[in-house]
């Protein structure tokens, strides 16, 4: 009779929609996968006590059974160098507990990157790699050929018997990533080298002897930036909250100390008048064959060994590359004339404003780009040289002071720079114009009609 009743209640509890209670020490442990690297360094990270992070759309992925702000997947780009083979084996290691990862596209250098094998499906088709792991992950390997030559004659990536230098954007090719919405990740990096060398990296390194690799700017956190290891001497400091790191081989007569100063004087400026400039800073450098210039990359710059830190002309090679890493401003069809005008013009303005320069060499320089951009006719070409840089920059100082006058100086070009930059968009001359208008609430219809930024005419057909 009893139990008869009893089986009754139990009943009508479940018709009423309600749970019978269970007991704490008997529920089920939390399944959400700790972030790649806590475990190995003997921490966990624990789910925040503050209010819950809404789950995935319920269509893609179950909700988690206790929401908390791990990610859905964690990647592990593991690069082992091997100078006597000029290569780098790459593992990308994805762990997806969660399956919201579905296949990832890459767009490779055939000469560069090789040998692609997986777990999975590993389709190769020229240029592109579709690689689409197992359900909850797997690993994909291939050989990364470092060295590469810029022209005939000198490299833009190399490897040699004590050191190498490289970009992370070319060790892990650009990726499209296929993922359920929502889906974010933890990524990783861990470079085996041979023993002695030390590496200069942009990223912050963590207790396990990884690399947090973090990119605000993609979908999927790859590595990226300037890379430089070996026997290598280096100079570490912190300049207007900037952590700066100078590496370059030992031997080579690569003037750190001069770039240091240079940085302690220019910096602080710089931050100042573009607060996008990095929180890390990495310059790394060498001598022949390395290619004689300067290359921005991402929170990082390669300077060749014989660069001036500030040449005759008044113009700073590195310089100019520090404001194209603190502007990050990716260049679209005919708009590189914006993107390496507005280098040319703030690398000058920097020094000047610093005081690392005096007036009368910061008008001697102005003076000496309008003798290089003799003959320019038009700058929406996709790929500026020097000329047209030249041109460029003065034509950005003629809108600067078009601005302060048309706006009782309440708006001017660093305004404008500053809206240009929080978009993060490709930066054509139409998006430019559009930017300078909407921040200065004025028509500049007659200044981008000048001959120089009209759109080229298209070729005759032959």
């Amino acid at each position: 009779m009893l139990r008869r009743s009893l089986l009754a209640l139990l009943a009508l509890v479940a018709l009423l929609g309600f749970s019978p209670w269970v007991p704490r020490a008997q529920e089920r442990p939390s399944s959400t996968p700790v972030a790649s690297g806590a475990a190995a360094s003997g921490t966990v990270q624990s789910a925040p006590t503050s209010t819950p992070t809404p789950s995935p759309d319920p269509t893609t992925a179950p909700p988690s059974p206790t929401p908390t702000t791990s990610p859905s997947y964690t990647v592990l780009f593991d690069a082992r160098i091997v100078p006597t083979e000029k290569v780098a084996y790459v593992t990308i290691d994805l762990r997806d507990p969660d399956e919201r990862m579905g296949k990832l596209e890459f767009r490779i250098d055939p000469e560069r990157h090789l040998d692609f094998a997986g777990d999975g499906n590993v389709e190769v088709n020229g240029e592109t790699v579709v690689w689409t792991p197992l359900r909850q992950g797997g690993k994909l390997r291939y050989r990364f050929r470092i060295n590469h030559l810029r022209n005939e004659r000198s490299y833009d990536s190399r490897v040699s018997d004590s050191w190498a230098i490289f970009r992370g954007d070319d060790l892990v090719p650009r990726t499209r990533v296929h993922a359920a919405p929502g889906a974010h990740g933890d990524s990783r990096l861990r470079l085996r080298v041979p023993v002695g060398w030390s590496v200069v990296a942009p990223y912050e390194r963590l207790a396990d002897g990884t690399y947090a690799v973090v990119d605000e700017d993609r979908r999927f956190d790859r590595p990226s930036g300037w890379i430089g290891m070996g026997d290598l001497g280096v100079l570490r400091e912190t300049i207007a909250g900037t952590r700066v790191a100078i590496a370059a081989p030992k031997g080579q007569d690569f003037r750190r100390q001069d770039l240091l100063a240079l940085l302690r004087w220019t910096l602080p400026t710089l931050r100042e008048t573009l607060p996008s400039l990095p929180d890390r800073l990495v310059i790394v450098g060498a001598g022949d064959p390395m290619w004689r210039g300067g290359l921005s990359g991402p929170r990082s710059l390669f300077a060749h060994a014989d660069r001036a830190s500030i040449s005759e002309d008044g113009t700073s090679p590195i310089v100019h590359e520090l404001v194209h890493t603190a502007l990050r401003l990716p260049s679209g069809p005919g708009g590189d004339w914006v993107v390496e005008g507005l280098a040319e013009l703030y690398s000058l303005r920097v020094l000047r404003r610093s005081g690392t320069i005096s007036k009368r060499r910061y008008d001697r320089s102005i003076e000496r780009l309008e003798k290089k951009a003799r003959g320019v006719k038009n700058l929406r070409g996709d790929d500026v040289d020097a000329a047209e840089t030249a041109r460029a920059a003065l034509v950005l100082l003629e809108l600067d002071k078009q601005l302060d006058a048309s706006t009782d100086g309440r708006v001017r070009l660093d305004d404008v720079v500053r809206e240009l930059v929080a978009t993060h968009e490709d930066v054509t001359t139409e998006r430019f114009r559009e930017v300078a208008e909407r921040v200065s609430q004025t028509n500049l219809e007659e200044f981008f009609a000048r001959p120089e930024l009209a759109a080229p005419k298209p070729s005759p057909r032959s």
